[in-house]
């Protein structure tokens, strides 16, 4: 009788080896990708962290079940994860069975026969009786799995069982009776590590090289088979690293004149002949409007860290700051100043819809200068699809999460600050 063991890894190469001529990209990273047995996965195959490199998990029993194509669809599924930093991102999740369902909806668009037991868009869009958006982020989908009312959290539950992981009214049950949000999350389980020997760093790092590699490998031909999503995301893993928003923010500012500063090396231009007396030029600061989204999905700790490096950075450059919190609404009536020197604290109140165009009217009603002022906006991007700025160019998004800013066209750029 053949070892399992050695059959698994016999059709796992010839995998692979297929991948390298029908779908290149996927041969190529799983290629230079470590493989490893575990008879423990709840999978056939998943991907792991493994001495902060991120490896190829395989179940012998589980993979020999499987058909040649399932296989391949299978692997190509774990690669589209690997190239969207999944388990990179999602690392330390405290909702493990909604991050699974959301992953899987994301990457299962890229393919034509999704793998058996996991969650498509078309299943989401039927559980809750609406259309959804295509091709977006995983953070999209997670955020609408988090935000369920109990009639739609009912109908997925109905299906796909509990999806929180703090239940405990039942007993442990058995593989055959656990739900399919259950084995999705187990079957992503490699994705969770030991904070506390593990370098997020390290990971970060051995992962992009392992993508750009891949990535740097393929012709021009075949990168041009690939979606526009995936080669988007795979040119800015190859390339260098872009302005980070303290860079940027600190740009914006120096562009822009604010009042006069004296200087010895230019005449008083009232009284030319008094050399003892210094002339005047443009003082590059300006007024910041920070703007916090209460219904993003930072944590109140988080964005005080934010708010604590922006002191530190207009403490520098002589510049007052005013946090100013939004939803559906601007809240200016909860609006506070940085005080140099003193310890940023804040505390969330609110949280209803997010509207990005309360902003907008808020500045021109308020007849703050459009070309003295940069505003800043903290969001996790969830908003309107198009903004009437009323003339303001200084803007910089600051999003929280990997999400793509919800506006078309937005003014300025934004800039990721949380998360991977």
């Amino acid at each position: 009788m053949t070892d399992l063991n050695e059959t698994a890894k016999q059709r796992l190469t010839k995998a692979v080896v297929n991948l390298l001529t029908t779908q290149r990209l996927s041969g190529e990273v799983l290629l230079e990708m470590p493989r490893t047995r575990n008879q423990d996965l709840d999978a056939p195959i998943g991907l792991a962290w493994q001495h902060n490199q991120l490896v190829l998990e395989y179940n012998d029993r589980q993979l020999n079940e499987l058909t040649a194509d399932q296989l391949g669809v299978r692997l190509q599924h774990e690669v589209l994860h690997a190239i969207w930093q999944h388990p990179l991102r999602y690392v330390s999740s405290t909702h493990p069975r909604r991050v699974a369902l959301a992953t899987d909806i994301a990457v299962n668009q890229y393919l034509k026969t999704p793998p058996q037991g996991t969650m498509t868009l078309a299943d989401l869009e039927k559980l809750l009786q609406r259309p959804l958006a295509a091709h977006r982020d995983s953070r999209y989908y997670l955020r609408i799995l988090t935000h369920l009312t109990p009639a739609e959290q009912g109908r997925i539950e109905k299906v796909w069982g509990k999806l929180d992981d703090n239940d405990q009214s039942e007993p442990q049950r058995s593989e055959k009776k656990a739900g399919k949000a259950q084995k999705a999350a187990a079957s992503h389980q490699g994705w969770q590590t030991d904070q506390s020997v593990d370098n997020p760093d390290l990971q970060k790092a051995r992962l992009k090289a392992l993508l750009s590699k891949a990535w740097k490998s393929l012709s021009q031909k075949n990168r041009g088979r690939l979606p526009g999503e995936i080669q988007e995301e795979l040119e800015r893993l190859s390339n260098p690293e872009p302005l980070n928003w303290r860079q940027l923010l600190v740009r914006l500012l120096g562009r822009i004149p604010s009042g006069k500063q004296d200087t010895r090396a230019r005449f008083n231009r009232r009284q030319p002949l008094r050399m003892e007396l210094p002339g005047q030029i443009d003082r590059l600061n300006a007024d910041i409007y920070a703007f916090v989204d209460n219904s993003g999905s930072m944590s109140d700790q988080e964005i005080a860290g934010v708010l604590t490096e922006l002191q530190y950075l207009t403490v520098q450059l002589n510049s007052q700051v005013e946090i100013i919190p939004f939803d559906a609404k601007v809240h200016s009536e909860q609006a506070t100043r940085l005080q140099p020197g003193k310890n940023v604290s804040y505390q969330r109140t609110g949280g209803g819809g997010t509207c990005f165009q309360a902003v907008f009217d808020w500045l021109q009603k308020q007849h703050v200068s459009r070309q003295q002022a940069t505003v800043v906006i903290l969001t996790d991007g969830w908003g309107e699809s198009e903004l009437a700025v009323h003339g303001y160019r200084n803007v910089l998004w600051l999003l929280s999460t990997e999400s793509e800013l919800s506006v078309k066209s937005p003014v300025m750029r934004s800039v990721k600050i949380g998360g991977i």
